[in-house]
């Protein structure tokens, strides 16, 4: 099979394609490009999309066989313990059997992600030794050595857990340059073909990074690079939301004025205004209600509060006031 590109710019060495796919809660059909990447299946609403609706993650534990289904012939099923049985209909028989075959292979590799021990995750098509080394030289900062690496051949779309630091989510180098606020080395990965799409286990873009570490100089080369501004990580969250809960103004401003989506809820129905609130962020949640951030939405996951009720219940009464302001004008 020749090699292809998935969205987030790796190589796939596995099988894709178009299938149709049995929902969860509602056992309707849809059709839906499908990616065995590695350990994980992932499947999509089209096939340029850059964001999966779902990531199906393989192991030891998992089964796949054929199944008959009423509507759909050429039917297996994924069963993922403690957590559900996904149903596919292949295209033909013969369809059918090299999914099952190709899953089958992976959930028979128990040495390539999903270790117990963090530190020896890995996913990637490139060699494990050489991506470690280049997280290790990105967070000493040696330039140096990732320009050796560079010219060796790592592969700059694997993800891995760094062996320095406290991380225990797998990342990639790009992701990692983002986190520390490297604004050199992030641009030479960018350069040397690193994406922007790339992302961990949790959906989080090496944007999300950036917003983190308050670097605006490397969010700008991300957006440069093609980085979509408004992509949602697992929680349904962009990127405002954690530069808010950091409370790293100029991230939030760079962002705001790059037009970011700030009417995006995030999981229970959370605006980066509910954030600000529940960490006392009082600057960011000012120069959010000037741009026009609603206070008054109440939020499921704070039970069921709005930001002034969130600020009140943690003691930050300044913020309350000015949001409880901000809410009367509101009205």
């Amino acid at each position: 099979m020749e090699n292809q590109i998935d969205p987030f710019g790796t190589v796939v060495n596995g099988k894709s394609g178009y299938t149709f796919k049995q929902g969860g809660n509602v056992k309707s059909w849809k059709k839906r490009w499908v990616v065995i990447r590695g350990k994980q299946i992932l499947y999509y609403k089209h096939v340029d999309d850059e964001t999966p609706m779902g990531i199906i993650h393989l192991s030891k534990h998992c089964h796949v066989e054929a199944t008959d289904q009423k509507k759909y012939t050429c039917c297996f099923k994924v069963d993922v313990p403690n957590r559900r049985t996904f149903i596919f209909s292949a295209a033909s028989e013969i369809d059918k059997t090299e999914w099952i075959k190709e899953i089958e292979k992976w959930c028979n590799i128990s040495n390539y992600t999903g270790s117990s021990n963090p530190k020896t995750y890995f996913y990637g098509v490139g060699d494990q030794k050489l991506s470690k080394r280049l997280l290790d030289a990105i967070t000493n900062g040696t330039m140096k050595k990732i320009t050796a690496l560079l010219k060796k051949g790592v592969f700059l779309n694997d993800i891995a857990v760094p062996t320095k630091g406290n991380f225990r989510t797998p990342i990639t180098p790009l992701f990692l340059a983002c986190y520390l606020g490297n604004t050199e080395i992030a641009e030479k990965l960018l350069i040397a073909g690193a994406s922007v799409h790339r992302q961990n286990d949790e959906g989080k873009q090496p944007l999300w990074a950036a917003a983190w570490s308050n670097n605006s100089e490397i969010g700008q080369l991300l957006l440069d690079h093609g980085a979509n501004i408004n992509h949602l990580d697992s929680d349904k969250n962009t990127a405002l939301f954690i530069a808010s809960q950091k409370g790293n103004y100029k991230m939030v401003k760079f962002l705001c004025e790059k037009n970011i989506d700030i009417r995006i809820l995030g999981k229970g129905g959370i605006t980066p205004l509910h954030v600000c609130a529940k960490f006392g962020k009082n600057l960011v949640a000012e120069y959010l209600l000037e741009r026009g951030v609603d206070p008054l939405i109440v939020s499921n996951e704070y039970q069921e509060k709005t930001a002034e009720k969130i600020a009140r219940a943690n003691n930050h009464i300044g913020l309350a006031d000015m949001i409880k302001n901000a809410s009367i004008k509101k009205k």
